[in-house]
């Protein structure tokens, strides 16, 4: 094949005229090895997780504790990075929590020991912030996850208390809401200087 017809492969999808048995046993091929080469194989080939956790404004989470697994765990330095030797090649759960930030878990590949991961996560003030801007939006599934996601010293709190019922009212509508509305009232009047 010369260049000209690769890049009308590559533009059009579609190969050219008496090649397609070809270019099914090539996309066949490379499937089979893209899918060797990212396979978990348990005892295989380990190398070292690293990552990055920044905040909202892009500031390094220092002190942060980072889990693989439930079983590797590390605590991000004062740029926010981490480092965790000796992860298998494979589908991970990655954990964190720290003191004035959100915990979060996700479901990672790890396959690349050049790979960075890079997590943002919200500091509580942030996403009192984020709660605020979900209510103004009618959004009460985020509201109310972000109001779940903060800990329970937060939950203790008037103002969650406040954005709560005003979910809730929200939720529920006028009608059904009236009992909310009175309590976010009552909360309200409770709090009237008092800060978070």
């Amino acid at each position: 094949m010369n260049a000209h017809t690769l890049r009308v492969r590559k533009c059009t999808g579609r190969p050219p005229a008496g090649t397609a048995g070809q270019f099914a046993l090539g996309a066949i091929v490379l499937c089979v090895l893209c899918g060797c080469v990212s396979t978990f194989r348990p005892g295989g080939k380990k190398g070292e997780l690293q990552g990055m956790l920044y905040d909202f404004d892009n500031c390094p989470i220092a002190g942060y504790c980072v889990q693989v697994d439930e079983s590797v765990k590390t605590f991000t330095d004062i740029n926010g990075r981490f480092s965790l030797p000796g992860v298998v090649y494979g589908v991970h759960t990655v954990r964190g929590s720290g003191e004035k930030h959100l915990d979060f878990e996700q479901e990672y590949q790890f396959s690349d020991k050049t790979e960075i991961l890079h997590i943002r996560i919200p500091s509580y003030e942030t996403t009192w912030v984020l709660i605020d801007t979900a209510l103004e939006a009618r959004n009460i599934p985020e509201a109310q996850r972000l109001l779940a996601a903060l800990p329970n010293t937060e939950q203790d709190t008037l103002p969650w208390r406040l954005y709560h019922a005003i979910a809730c009212y929200l939720e529920a509508g006028p009608v059904e809401g009236d009992c909310w509305l009175e309590q976010a009232e009552r909360i309200s009047a409770s709090i009237g200087g008092k800060s978070r």
